[in-house]
């Protein structure tokens, strides 16, 4: 079966809302409907120009 990897950032106050959206439309009659991790992001880079992403309060 295929694999399906999502990865999505957020602010906190989002979150919540993101998880239940998952939760309610990730499900498959399948085993193995995968794990939602919840991270802080302290900091991101655009490869291009080495500029930090923090200014946009990530």
């Amino acid at each position: 079966s295929p694999v399906v990897k999502l990865e999505l950032v957020c602010q906190n106050e989002e979150a919540q809302a993101a998880i239940e959206t998952i939760l309610k439309n990730g499900k498959t009659e399948e085993p193995g409907d995968g794990i939602i991790y919840i991270a802080n992001i302290e900091d991101a880079f655009q490869i291009k120009t080495g500029d930090s992403l923090k200014r946009y309060d990530l």
